[in-house]
């Protein structure tokens, strides 16, 4: 629950109170706290959520003083250390960035070990950092300042004699970080949910990986997460992982059947859906070996198959071939091939099968093949797509 409502504060500002009571007197020490803490890091509470906060006892209002804090910390980065590469940002950032730059790729192209510094000509001032192991010389490039190499902007060992100590001058109290961001009382969990779900669902791109892990992480909270989808997703690769985290989750009540069979409209659907289940790319760009599937849920997505057009459901095939070589392995879709006779001559044709009438597979692949020419066609003891070989 607690990684749900880091999306929703991430992506709608929305802070959930539970159990609100009315032993709080709404204004004590302790929220002012907490509003204090919260307005050091930009956020600001609405007149309902202070209301709301101001309702709880000191306990509940304890807890939920370090759940909302720690929200907004981790929202802002606050389990990383941020450094800038230059440690006295902003004023020591230089003014000409075009000097600076030839700098650098003078020092990177033609300073030598062992030679003097090819910007000031000073010699045993030039020794290398690590681990990039560039030449850096110790007075063209002010190691109090710089974090990190000055040449490939890389970080270098914390232990480096480039490095040094920067002597202290005293802390400069932190500017209120842009502008402030209205924290709101949540209502209702799943509805708030349920609208970024549809919203993403809707989207007609291919999601980042952020918005992916919100996907997953509030789908179980919505009615999406039940199999109730909306009618259309425009984008193949966001269906694929919604069925996948479906399939896995396996909800009560989940129609698992219709849903497939309503969903997986093209044989490339069924292919996209076997990687997600293997946990590996919706977008097929890269490859990674399938999972064994559930024997109920192998015969399901074969029964998909074979119901597909032939022509389309042959052309896809051979659009991914290495893809569905290895989906082969575990669809095992010659086992049951009186079954699914088209799913299996597609496979064929994919493998190049030989036919050997005197076999039951055979016999039948030669019932089922001259029932699609326009599909595949056999030639000398083999089935295929049919296409002519120009070459």
């Amino acid at each position: 629950m607690l990684a749900a409502e880091s999306v929703l504060l991430r992506r709608t500002q929305t802070v959930f109170v539970d159990g609100p009571s009315s032993s709080g007197d709404g204004s004590g020490p302790a929220l002012r706290r907490l509003e204090a803490e919260l307005l050091g890091r930009g956020h600001l509470l609405s007149a309902e959520l202070h209301t709301a906060l101001g309702s709880l006892g000191s306990e509940e209002l304890a807890a939920a003083h370090a759940r909302l804090v720690g929200l907004v910390d981790d929202l802002l980065g606050g389990d990383r250390v941020h450094t800038p590469l230059f440690r006295h940002f902003p004023r020591t950032v230089p003014r000409n960035t075009e000097a600076l730059y030839v700098d650098r790729v003078f020092a990177f192209l033609l300073q030598q070990p062992d030679h003097p510094c090819v910007l000031c000509g000073e010699a045993r001032t030039v020794f290398p950092v690590s681990p990039c192991a560039h030449l850096v010389c110790r007075l063209c490039w002010d190691g109090s300042d710089y974090a990190g190499c000055p040449v490939c902007h890389r970080r270098i060992d914390a232990n480096d004699p480039f490095l040094r100590p920067v002597r202290a001058v005293g802390a400069a109290k932190a500017p209120l970080p842009g502008p402030l961001r209205l924290l709101r009382l949540g209502a209702d969990r799943a509805a708030d949910a349920g609208a970024v779900v549809d919203s993403l669902l809707a989207r007609r791109t291919p999601l980042s990986p952020q918005d992916r892990d919100d996907l997953l992480t509030l789908l179980p909270l919505t009615p999406a997460g039940r199999g109730l989808l909306p009618r259309e997703i425009p984008v193949r690769e966001t269906k694929a992982m919604v069925l996948g985290a479906l399939l896995r989750e396996a909800p009560d009540g989940l129609p698992v059947q219709e849903l497939l069979t309503e969903r997986l409209t093209t044989a490339t659907d069924v292919l996209r859906l076997l990687a997600v289940l293997s946990d590996g790319d919706a977008g097929l760009v890269t490859l990674s070996p399938f999972t064994s599937l559930p024997r109920p849920l192998r015969r399901e997505l074969l029964a998909i198959l074979d119901a597909l057009p032939t022509p389309y459901l042959v052309e896809d095939v051979l659009r991914h071939p290495t893809a569905w070589k290895r989906a082969a392995e575990v669809l095992h879709p010659f086992e049951r091939h009186a079954r699914h006779p088209r799913a299996a001559l597609a496979f064929a044709v994919l493998r190049g099968t030989p036919v050997d009438p005197g076999t039951a597979f055979g016999a039948a692949l030669l019932e089922t093949a001259p029932a699609h020419p326009d599909a595949v066609r056999m030639d000398d003891g083999r089935v295929d797509d049919g296409r002519v070989d120009d070459g």
